[in-house]
């Protein structure tokens, strides 16, 4: 049976739920404007009834406080992590493309252009007065503008490249330092929690915004659930792309590690892959990474599926392995290092160096030849290797910094290569041939190189025939590395511009004023076989338009994931965030219940007052 004071009992407790009610509106209001906060709501019930000896039988015994919950749906919490990864990757897309789209746009405005067209003016003005040194130094000079531009722009790409794996590094240790907060966030909440009789609602908002950050960088999903030994603790787990970061107090952090081997023939040194801390290799080349990471690496090293490929085969305790039945079978599109990477089905070796055998016939006359490479590998083979298919370096799906760069390589080789072999078939001032004009700075390379062609003085009643030396290739040369011949730029009178004519002697000087070898290499400007594309400037401007498109993808995937994004966080903040008004009115419903049972309190202690003083009772 009750006292004779319980319903004092009944009014104080309602008096402290509604105390509790009013702090955490309270609460709620002071973070209308706090990012991430979800509103709390204090959640009650009657309290257990007592029996009475009467023939109505229970009787109430007030409110108590079941909880204080987050008002939040894991529903669009997981829905804005999905997208955010969009958001992440194409955002971070945008900007690198548009970088890029900046550098490209010079070859329309004051860059290659006028460095192309300075070059070719000098050598038509040279033809009016092909004996003037004053006009040879000019033309040996807008070369090397040209060579320069072609130098600059490798660099634009260079510093693209430098700038995303930077930013690969900087990304890393922002997942390490998240993942860190989120496992010390969990050890707070379970010990805050581990009596079952609180929730730290405060402390699950600051981890919950946590993973919207890491969400951005990375496909990440989340999964809670109880401890099966303890109650009131919970296993908190976080998978970076299916693989554990967070595993409630325990992080498996990432690092960076800078490549031993370079992956495309044109990339920086110093490019990073990526490990777990626990040594196993992190997939960067996954699909579904996704974020501004995935975005990073695609533009970082995106060669738009566009490295070696073949069929290898070899020997069991060989070092050679060959490969054949190839993608690539022409030097002007060939991006491979030095020295670098061989996959061969799951197990990956490392060359030192190779070589390249062209084959001179084949039955079909439109059919390109297959190269037939040979890898000197720095391990021998553990297996036979019989017709497996093999990727040299990785092959990603993106036309990133790679791709570009490779674009680059090819038009100079293409350019120079036409420009080279005519200004070879014509005799300089001094009756002798003329030398290679462009060549490569980089005296690194222990494969290839651009060595001068020999011209065979013929016999008598031969008619003359120009050999070119097979050893001569381009693979050397590549944007970055181009220059003007400097025997030709210090010795302009080594510019080739007449036809050679042959005598019972020899070669001998066909007049200063002969001047069809440099009309052919002017009309290379105009020149529409030289690129599939057409002229070399036509080749540069469908580069550019290229960009130019792939640029407007990425802003365009950008804006349309971020209006997605704005609606999927409009329905998320309708759930979690804080209604003023309501606030407002929960907060004037909240006083008057207090103000209620504070009267309750009133009136009983005038019961008691009456029972007591006034009866003697």
């Amino acid at each position: 049976m009750a006292s004779s004071f319980f319903g004092l009992d009944i009014a104080k407790s309602g008096l402290y739920i509604y105390q509790a009610a009013l702090n955490t509106t309270a609460h709620n209001i002071a973070n209308a404007d706090t990012e991430g906060y979800s509103r709390q709501s204090v959640v009650q019930k009657a309290s257990i009834p007592i029996s009475v000896s009467s023939t109505y039988g229970m009787q109430g015994t007030g409110v108590d406080i079941i909880d204080v919950i987050q008002t939040r749906s894991s529903y669009y919490d997981t829905k804005y992590w999905d997208n955010n990864k969009l958001v992440g990757e194409y955002g971070t897309k945008e900007y690198y493309m548009s970088e890029i789209e900046g550098y490209f746009n010079e070859i329309n405005t004051e860059g290659f252009t006028n460095a192309f067209d300075d070059f070719f003016e000098s050598l038509e003005e040279m033809a009016k007065n092909p004996s003037s040194e004053s006009t040879r130094v000019a033309a040996a000079n807008y070369a090397q503008n040209f060579a320069q531009y072609m130098n600059y722009m490798a660099t634009c790409m260079d510093s693209v490249q430098s700038e995303a794996n930077a930013e690969i590094n900087n990304v890393v240790s922002r997942i390490n330092s998240i993942a860190n907060q989120i496992a010390g966030l969990t050890r707070e909440i379970n010990s805050l929690e581990v009596t079952g009789r609180m929730r730290a609602n405060d402390l699950r908002d600051s981890r919950a915004n946590l993973v919207d950050e890491l969400s951005k960088i990375a496909n990440v999903t989340v999964d809670e659930v109880s401890h099966k030994d303890t109650e009131g603790i919970t296993e908190y787990r976080v998978r970076l792309d299916g693989q554990i970061l967070v595993d409630t107090y325990n992080v498996t952090t990432l690092r960076c590690v800078p490549r031993e081997r370079k992956i495309n023939q044109s990339d920086i040194d110093g490019l990073f892959d990526m490990q777990w801390s626990n040594g196993v290799k992190f997939n960067m080349g996954s699909q579904t990474l996704g974020g501004s990471l995935q975005a990073l690496i695609e533009v970082r090293d995106g060669n738009n599926m566009g490295n070696l490929q073949g069929i290898a085969t070899g020997s069991q305790g060989s070092t050679e392995l060959v490969l054949n039945s190839t993608n690539i079978n022409n030097i002007d599109d060939m991006n491979l290092p030095l020295a670098g990477t061989i996959t061969v089905g799951s197990k990956q070796y490392t060359y030192s160096s190779f070589s390249v055998e062209i084959p001179e016939e084949v039955e079909d006359e439109e059919e390109t030849p297959s190269y037939i490479y040979t890898f000197q590998l720095d391990q021998e083979l553990s297996t036979d290797v019989n017709e497996i298919t093999t990727s040299i370096g990785k092959a990603i799906d993106y036309k990133g910094v790679c791709y570009y760069q490779n674009k680059l390589n090819q038009f100079t080789r293409v350019f120079t290569r036409q420009f080279n072999e005519l200004h070879k078939q014509g005799v300089d001032l001094n009756g002798d041939f003329g030398l290679d004009f462009f060549v490569s700075s980089d005296t690194d390379s222990n494969v290839f190189d651009l060595t001068g062609t020999e011209y065979p003085i013929p016999e008598e009643d031969e008619t003359p025939n120009i050999l070119y030396s097979t050893e001569n290739t381009y693979y050397a040369l590549t944007s970055a590395n181009l220059i003007i011949n400097p025997e030709v730029y210090t010795h302009v009178d080594k510019i080739a511009c007449a036809s050679p004519d042959f005598d019972e002697e020899g070669l001998i000087h066909n007049g200063v004023e002969n001047i069809d070898i440099l009309k052919k290499l002017c009309e290379l400007k105009a020149s529409r076989n030289m690129f599939k594309q057409g002229t070399p400037v036509s080749f540069l401007e469908t580069m550019t338009a290229e960009i130019g498109i792939d640029s407007k993808k990425a802003r365009d995937l950008a804006e349309a994931q971020g209006d997605i994004q704005e609606s999927i966080q409009n329905q998320r903040l309708s759930i979690m965030s804080v209604d003023e008004d309501e606030e407002a009115l929960n907060l004037v419903k909240f006083q008057n219940s207090y103000t209620l049972n504070c009267h309750v309190v009133t009136v009983m202690n005038e019961v008691y007052d009456k029972l007591i003083n006034g009866t003697g009772a």
